[in-house]
């Protein structure tokens, strides 16, 4: 069972994520496809239908009409449902069958919105991606679609918040949404609108008002994106669970896009690969940032611990070379150089330290002086004169005697 899976499978399809963000807001998804997909989104990934009905149709693609492309047929009975439920949009939702035989959706939905005048757009599902592709998408579409323009900053009061990413298939029941919109509340955030949880298009298209987006889930992380294109609204990702609602109300007042990382980068920031790379998204850093900081830190620390030797070498001798302080200062920023150079670049801490490895080496042992020369290669005896190791020796000792 161990080679069974590699990666543990998702839970659903973005087909299903698709009906699941679309679900409160009055429009009417139609799947294209034989059955399988409706079935499954309606038995066992949504939770609301106990007490809330949705627009929500399947085409029963038959083999004949997948085999002759009969998408009039299909193009038939959209039209006459929208005719009988008044729905404020149509989302087409592709399933495999329809994406192997290269049905053209954002044709099809141009063609109802024409026919209709209702708004009408594809989402481009295939079955094959899991729920956050589809659910992502289709809030994208609403985001772009459906928000109107933003209001004058007199018209509206402040610390006003839209919560992205909300659907049952992360949060469950709705009782767990109003508990993260308390969490909030408290802190004196105003939520405008849920995307898209208890609350309606109508409500949804008023985001554009809100002072900072919280993107509660990656499902919501597409319509953040698109919200701050088109109005330039900031986003925090972030979840406000009870314990951690002050720290993100917090993010919201500072614009502090990923709280959770930079708390975890202030606990566990390495010195190098992973390390390095989030403390550079962290504070928008470049690695010429980090290469001059790793290098100022490490030749003091160099400096540091050449002190001890200058302070007793001198003690032993009887006398101080006060020159030695300045001399070496030029070996130790070589060093200094390598060192940085590689903590700065390095993927990781074992080819990190496999590089140190190798600068002790060339250094030290090949050239330095530390081993006779019969212990050396002749390769090594012939290029020794010319190896760095030979010259940071020599300052060193000129430095220290």
């Amino acid at each position: 069972m161990r080679q069974s899976y590699r990666i543990i499978p998702i839970y659903t399809s973005d087909v299903s994520g698709v009906c699941s963000a679309l679900y409160e807001l009055g429009g009417m998804v139609v799947m294209h496809d034989p059955s399988g997909c409706n079935s499954t989104y309606n038995t066992h990934d949504e939770i609301r239908w106990y007490d809330q009905d949705s627009l929500i149709f399947i085409s029963g693609l038959t083999e004949i009409d997948a085999v002759m492309g009969n998408d009039e047929k299909f193009l038939s009975d959209i039209k006459e449902a929208a005719r009988e439920f008044h729905p404020k949009f149509i989302a087409l939702v592709s399933s495999p069958i329809p994406f192997m035989n290269g049905t053209d959706f954002p044709a099809l939905a141009k063609v109802l919105e024409i026919e209709t005048g209702i708004p009408s757009f594809a989402v481009p599902t295939n079955g094959m991606h899991d729920y956050v592709y589809g659910a992502g998408i289709a809030f994208e579409e609403i985001a772009k679609r459906f928000v109107t323009e933003k209001e004058t900053r007199e018209n509206h009061v402040k610390r006003i918040v839209n919560l992205l990413g909300i659907t049952p298939l992360d949060f469950g029941p709705i009782s767990k949404v109003e508990e993260l919109k308390k969490n909030l509340e408290q802190y004196g955030w105003k939520i405008i609108s849920t995307w898209a949880m208890g609350d309606t298009l109508e409500d949804l298209s008023n985001a554009g008002n809100a002072e900072v987006n919280l993107v509660v889930s990656s499902v919501g992380l597409r319509a953040a994106r698109a919200l701050k294109e088109k109005y330039g609204t900031p986003y925090v990702i972030g979840t406000p669970y009870k314990e951690y609602a002050e720290r993100i109300s917090e993010a919201l007042e500072k614009r502090i896009r990923l709280p959770a990382l930079e708390d975890r980068g202030k606990e566990n920031l390495q010195g190098t690969g992973n390390g390095i790379c989030e403390c550079m998204k962290l504070y928008h850093l470049n690695r010429g940032h980090i290469l001059a900081a790793n290098m100022i830190h490490t030749f003091l620390a160099l400096y540091i611990l050449f002190l001890p030797c200058y302070i007793g070498i001198s003690i032993w001798m009887g006398h101080a070379n006060l020159n030695g302080l300045l001399t070496i200062i030029p070996a130790l920023l070589l060093i200094a150089l390598l060192i940085a150079g590689i903590a700065t670049f390095s993927r990781s801490t074992f080819s990190a330290n496999i590089c140190l490895l190798f600068v002790v080496l060339v250094l030290a042992y090949c050239g330095g002086g530390l081993l006779p020369d019969v212990l050396l290669p002749k390769v090594i005896q012939q290029i020794r004169p010319y190896l760095p190791g030979t010259y940071v020796m020599q300052i060193f000792c000129h430095a220290l005697y």
